[in-house]
């Protein structure tokens, strides 16, 4: 259930955000040479050409995509989006020549049947992924935002609160990836599904896995 968003609220959520960045703010610059936070998504609730919402723009782990390819995603998803599908299928066509470019190619399949409304097959295709690869999560996570742009809003949820449930905490190996992940499903949950109770849950989720890498390691901190 969506929870009120009087200003007290509002400013709550505001302290822990800002609460959380400054814990990792310093951490990650260490980690990665330089302190760049994940792209803003769309502004919410804007209008598309076609009268649907915007969803939250996809953003793929930086580690994972060179900034060409990541252009080029933005620029087939905005094409769909607005409705010129035969457009960002004849720009899709010339991405599939760039073997780099095969994981953004499966999150741009799938947001574009949840774009057609191709509920079934998106489905199936979410079904298929295997939950004990973190590259599938990526491309699931990637590509279940758009269902905002089609009235499905709380399909979000239901996925990111899968991968909450399957990695309560961060693998070994994809520390970053699982902050990323976390820090924008707060984000879209203050942003567009408006609900400030479940974004304060996740952002202390945050703050107790960061409490927890800074006890083991207080040198990165």
């Amino acid at each position: 259930m969506n929870s009120s968003r009087g200003p007290s609220r509002l400013l709550l959520l505001a302290l822990v955000a800002l609460c959380v960045l400054s814990m990792s703010g310093t951490a990650w610059s260490q980690r990665r040479g330089t302190d760049r936070r994940p792209a803003r998504g769309a502004a919410p609730g804007r209008s598309t050409a076609l009268g649907a919402k915007s969803a939250p723009a996809a953003e793929l782990s930086e580690t994972d995509v060179d900034p060409r390819i990541t252009r080029e995603v933005n620029f087939i998803q905005a094409l769909m989006q607005y409705g010129f599908a035969d457009y960002a299928d004849e720009v899709r066509k010339t991405l599939e020549r760039d073997p780099a470019a095969a994981k953004a190619l499966r999150i741009i399949e799938l947001q574009s049947m949840i774009l057609q409304k191709q509920f079934e097959e998106a489905d199936a295709y979410i079904k298929a992924l295997d939950e004990t690869k973190l590259d599938d999560w990526n491309v699931l996570l990637s590509a279940v935002p758009t269902y905002f742009a089609v009235g499905q809003g709380q399909k979000i949820v239901v996925h990111y609160d899968r991968f909450l449930k399957r990695f309560g905490s961060p693998p070994s190996s994809a520390k970053k990836f699982w902050h990323e992940q976390l820090y924008r499903y707060a984000r879209i949950l203050v942003q567009y599904i408006r609900d400030d109770e479940r974004a304060l849950a996740v952002y202390g989720q945050i703050v107790t896995q960061l409490k927890k890498e800074q006890k083991a390691s207080p040198e990165t901190f």
